[in-house]
C-alpha cells in the first residue's frame, strides 16, 4: 500500500500540469471579462446590438475556452482504475488539482495585495477594496469555466476560499496560543505567508 500510494502521489504530481495550464488559460479569460467585454443591458436598441455583440472578443474567449476543454476533456474520459492497490478516480485527481492550484493562485493575490505601509485605516480599505475587484472578476471567469472542466465552480470557490481565510486566521491566533493549531490538507495545502505589513521608515 505504501509503494501504491508513492505512485498516486506521482501521478497527482505528474497530472499538475494540466491545472497549471488551465490557469494561464483563465488569467486571459480574466483580462477579457473584466476590461474588454461590455455587459449587455436587459433592454437596449436595436441598432446597438452590433456593437454589444464584440463579435472578435467573444471569437478569441471561444477559443481560449475550447483549449481549457481540451486539457481536461483526456483525463474526464478515463474510467476509474487501479493504481497498485488504490482506486484512483481521474476526474478526482483532476479537480483535486484544480483545487491545489485555485488555493495557491487566490493565496498569492491576496498576499500581493494586503501589503501595508502605512497601517493606516484609510491604506487598509483601500487595499481591500483593490482585492475585491480582483477576487471577483477571478471569481466570475473560475465559475465561467467550471462547466467546461465538470467541477462546480462556485462550491469550490467558497470551500477553497473559506479554507485559506480559515487557516490564516488560525496562523494569526497561533502567536497568542500555547497549543497551536495547524490546519493543512496533504493534497491540497494552503501556502503560509510571512508578514505583509511594512512599518513605516518615518
Amino acid at each position: 500500500e505504501y509503494y501504491s500510494g508513492e505512485l498516486v502521489a506521482y501521478v497527482r504530481k505528474v497530472l499538475e500540469v494540466i491545472p497549471i495550464n488551465m490557469f494561464m488559460l483563465l488569467r486571459e479569460i480574466v483580462s477579457i471579462q473584466a476590461t474588454t467585454l461590455e455587459d449587455v443591458p436587459t433592454r437596449t436598441e436595436k441598432v446597438k446590438l452590433r456593437d454589444y455583440a464584440q463579435l472578435d472578443e467573444r471569437y478569441k474567449l471561444a477559443q481560449i475556452t475550447h483549449k481549457i476543454s481540451v486539457f481536461t476533456e483526456g483525463i474526464l474520459a478515463m474510467e476509474t482504475t487501479l493504481v497498485g492497490v488504490i482506486q484512483v478516480k481521474p476526474e478526482k485527481l483532476l479537480e483535486d488539482g484544480i483545487r491545489k492550484e485555485l488555493v495557491r493562485q487566490i493565496s498569492v493575490i491576496m498576499n500581493d495585495s494586503l501589503i501595508f505601509k502605512t497601517g493606516k485605516i484609510g491604506e487598509f480599505e483601500q487595499k481591500l477594496d483593490i482585492l475585491a475587484s480582483q477576487l471577483q472578476g477571478f471569481r466570475r471567469s473560475f465559475e465561467y469555466i467550471s462547466d467546461y472542466v465538470n467541477i462546480y465552480g462556485l462550491k469550490v470557490w467558497q470551500e477553497e476560499f473559506g479554507r485559506i481565510v480559515n487557516f490564516n486566521v488560525e496562523q494569526e491566533c497561533n502567536s497568542f496560543l500555547t497549543k497551536k493549531g495547524v490546519r493543512l490538507a496533504v493534497t491540497i495545502p494552503v501556502q503560509s505567508h510571512p508578514s505583509s505589513f511594512i512599518p513605516s521608515c518615518r
